[in-house]
């Protein structure tokens, strides 16, 4: 059954192919080009290497702007996902701070010690992931010197005082812990790390805005 099924497919899919090309309205005016390309392209098909391959040609020489594509293939978002290590990191100095408090670490410490730590620790934590992040970019060929580096020490700041806030309504390190995977989940879905979300749902520009990576990676 696989071979005939197979010698059919050899057989007819040309023919399938050239009558779809033929019922689309955009390609009627250039019918003999386009059957052309289409046999040409189904052979190359049947006898090279490739699983599949799409060409991008433009009928007439006009091309509009808005459907030009940037070749980004092999680019890993290596930027996208320090920023977001940061951010992260932020949070994560609001967990140790809660986990030294439970310990005891500042029973012996004044009362204005105990408030400061809850800032002092996410902006430690900040700055040890942001100067990592720093050589990481360095080391790859992509930090572009001293504006990458004052963005840094504002973004540094801006996410010290991100998690302060946080660590007001939320003062376990357990609930921090829940809320860290959530507000990394959002980061790579909503943020333009892999892709573009908004491009396909519009209102979610509106969630992105409220995160800090954001505004790192426009």
């Amino acid at each position: 059954d696989e071979i005939f099924f197979s010698a059919m497919f050899k057989a007819y899919s040309p023919e399938v192919a050239v009558n779809y090309v033929n019922s689309v309205d955009i390609f009627k005016k250039h019918s003999e080009k386009a059957e052309e390309e289409i046999r040409k392209g189904y052979e190359e098909y049947i006898s090279g290497d490739d699983t599949f391959r799409i060409d991008f040609k433009v009928l007439d020489g006009v091309q509009d702007n808005g459907t030009q594509l940037e070749d980004k293939t092999g680019e890993f978002p290596l930027r996208a996902l320090l920023i977001i290590l940061v951010y992260i990191g932020g949070l994560f100095g609001i967990v140790e701070y809660y986990l030294d408090k439970n310990s005891g670490t500042f029973i012996t410490l004044p009362r204005m010690y105990r408030v400061a730590g809850k800032p002092l620790y996410a902006f430690i934590s900040c700055v040890l992931f942001a100067v990592s992040a720093m050589l990481t970019l360095a080391v790859a060929g992509q930090l572009k010197g001293a504006a990458d580096i004052l963005h840094m020490v504002v973004y540094v700041i801006a996410v010290t005082l991100f998690a302060w806030l946080v660590a007001i309504p939320v003062r376990r390190a357990n609930a921090m812990i829940s809320i860290i995977p959530v507000l990394l989940i959002a980061c790579l879905i909503l943020c333009p790390v892999f892709i573009n979300i908004t491009a396909y749902v519009p209102f979610a520009k509106y969630i992105r805005a409220l995160l800090l990576p954001w505004y790192m990676l426009k």
